[in-house]
Parts: structure tokens; sequence; C-alpha cells
């Protein structure tokens, strides 16, 4: 790829793909019930409403299940646990926090980004009227912007990784060492031993190895990576 050859020649920054979606709450803190997963909450609705937004901001059940897992407080106190509970139980790496405040005739406005165990406040802003559409395209560019400074791949230096492929059959060892080359950060693979139905190789790449595992799974490969030792197979 021409374009990633430029990048990496010139070690510039890049994001070789977007996440789908960010797990959504909705703090409004003029409403009567101002809990983040009330149903009587206007951006919800607008968002429920709109299916342009729909599948960039992932919205809970706003369910009583839903409220026992988070509340309020974990996500201003930065109860980690309870946050990354409620990650787990939609699937999601991606969890966006936008609070809402009437002052007089303006609105402000707060979002924060979960990433790692750790809330980061990415924007403040006030809006003199309420332009859904205006509010929501601009969340979801600070958000995107927040995202790829923690996902954009470096190209100044290899790592590497030592892996075990796992494989049934000799067809099946091409298409994954096939797969695993097409990915752009993987720069080469060197074979270091060969066993039944599983080889090990040492894999050098660019970025880091969450990164890699974005990116084998985007290609649907699994990679387990523990104390245990590291193994990659089809799924």
């Amino acid at each position: 790829n021409k374009i990633i050859n430029y990048l990496r020649n010139n070690n510039v920054a890049y994001v070789d793909y977007l996440p789908t979606s960010f797990l959504t709450l909705i703090y409004d803190g003029n409403n009567l019930d101002s809990s983040i997963f009330s149903k009587k909450n206007n951006y919800y609705e607008y968002l429920v409403l709109n299916k342009d937004y729909q599948s960039f901001f992932k919205l809970p059940n706003l369910d009583v299940n839903d409220r026992y897992i988070l509340n309020y407080n974990d996500i201003i106190n930065s109860n980690t646990e309870n946050v990354k509970a409620f990650l787990n139980k939609y699937n999601s790496l991606n969890l966006i926090f936008i609070s809402s405040r009437q002052n007089n005739f303006e609105t402000l406005y707060e979002i924060r980004y979960f990433y790692k165990n750790k809330f980061f406040e990415i924007d403040n802003f006030i809006m003199n009227k309420k332009d859904y559409e205006l509010l929501f395209n601009k969340i979801k560019e600070v958000s995107l912007n927040e995202w790829k400074k923690y996902n954009s791949i470096q190209n100044e230096y290899l790592n590497y990784i030592n892996c075990n492929i796992n494989y049934f059959n000799l067809l099946e060892l091409k298409t994954l060492r096939e797969k695993l080359l097409n990915i752009s950060i993987v720069n080469h693979i060197n074979l270091k031993l060969i066993s039944l139905n599983s080889n090990n190789y040492d894999i050098y790449f660019y970025g880091n190895k969450d990164i890699l595992k974005n990116l084998l799974k985007i290609n649907e490969i699994n990679f387990d990576h523990s104390n245990n030792g590291c193994f990659i197979y089809l799924k």
C-alpha cells in the first residue's frame, strides 16, 4: 500500500480502522428524573428516533439491570470496576459520557471518554439553543479525535511478540499467514519452531499489542495472550 509506505517512511502516525460505535450515557440535569438511565431523557429520545446516529451512539437498554450495575456517582467518582462491568455487559470497548446542565438560557455540556480504566474529560462547551444535530455531530467528532490519540499506529520502531499459530491443516495455516501478513502494522514474521498443528513465530509489528489484537479480531483471527503464552488461530 503506497499510502501506508509513505506514512511509515516519514514516521507519520495513522489509524487503520475506526470504531463502529461508542456506548453512550447521557445525564440531563434538567429532568426531574435525572438518572443516566431515564427513558424520559430528551437526548435519548432524539437518538432513538434519528437513524443517522444510531450506529455510532450505541444506547444501553435503560433497564433495571443497567441501574444495578452502574449509576451517576460511579462515573463522577471514577468507579472503574462498575464501568468495566457495564462495558462487558454490552461487549463494548468505548464509552462516552455526556453531561448536560441548564444555566439560564444556556446549556453547559461536558464530554468524557472512558479508556483503559480512566475517564478523560475531552470537551466542555456551551450552546445557546438545543440543536441536537449540531450537538451530536460535535460530540462524534471530538470522540473520534480522542479515540485516535490512543489508537494511532506509531511508525518509528518495531515491536515483536512470540506466538504459536495453531491450525488444523496446511490450508488453514496458509490462510492464517496470509491474513496476518496483510495486516498493515505487521512488518514480517519469523518461523522459530515447527510442530504438529502449531508453529511458533516471532511477529514484528508497528503500533502496540492492543492495536494488533483489535486488527486480528477485525480479520477474524483469535488472539489469546496470557502468562501461558500467545496463541493465534482462526475463529
